[in-house]
């Protein structure tokens, strides 16, 4: 897999549990006698299998980006951290 690849995918599924935890406050709350609209359980099923694929591209990621270095010989981490702050 390429940085890149990896990167869109960790942006895509930081979406999804955003959106996932929105879905599951939402179905949460609802009168006393109806129904949610989507499953709580089926929605925190999906939630928690997110997070350990989310953490094994960040893993991916930070060891990609610990070996390479910019064309002045700044280290990827120490560029990262400047933009960062």
């Amino acid at each position: 897999m390429k940085l890149a690849e990896a990167l869109n995918e960790r942006a895509h599924l930081s979406q999804r549990l955003q959106e996932l935890r929105g879905r599951i406050i939402e179905n949460a709350k609802y009168q006393e006698g109806d129904s949610p609209a989507e499953s709580p359980n089926d929605l925190l099923k999906e939630f928690g299998e997110c997070p350990s694929r989310f953490d094994e591209l960040v893993v991916k990621i930070n060891k990609t980006n610990n070996g390479l270095a910019l064309e002045d010989g700044t280290p990827m981490l120490e560029a990262l951290t400047t933009r960062e702050s």
